[in-house]
């Protein structure tokens, strides 16, 4: 299994089972991108997405992979403004921005992960005639096989 399914999974773990986190956007955590249609509904509302921005492999004597270094974008989506996410967003890095490895399992597989906040990401647009504003972080992410 290759690191990014690791990755995807460090995500997922960390962000739809904390339940603060669930109360702010429900189950609303989407890879790449949010369903097609989700911006006709309201109540779809905040939600969250994650985005691979690039990555690297750190290679041993030998090109063994020893970990894979990654960037996400994740970001909270509203439509009533920034107050309304913000709770979600500060939930979201203190989830994400671990000093400690994170141990992360898919599909029986082990990975050991380490995330941390690079920069800050806030953006506002209309799309529609309707308002949306958006804002959380670049993450550098560490993955790589458990031993």
């Amino acid at each position: 299994m290759d690191e990014l399914s690791g990755a995807n999974a460090f995500f997922e773990q960390r962000l739809l089972e904390d339940a603060d986190l669930v109360a702010e956007r429900a189950d609303r955590l989407y890879e790449g991108e949010a369903p097609e249609g989700t911006d006709a509904d309201p109540t779809e509302y905040p939600l969250q997405v994650y985005q691979f921005m690039s990555g690297k492999d750190v290679l041993a004597q030998g090109a063994a992979r020893i970990y894979t270094d990654c960037l996400f974008l994740v970001k909270t989506i509203g439509r009533a403004g920034f107050g309304e996410i913000t709770a979600a967003v500060t939930r979201t890095d203190a989830l994400l921005h671990q000093a400690q490895v994170v141990p992360v399992t898919i599909a029986g597989v082990d990975f050991l992960a380490t995330c941390y906040r690079e920069r800050p990401w806030q953006r506002s647009s209309t799309s529609d005639g309707v308002r949306y504003y958006e804002r959380g972080g670049v993450y550098r992410l560490y993955v790589s096989l458990a031993p």
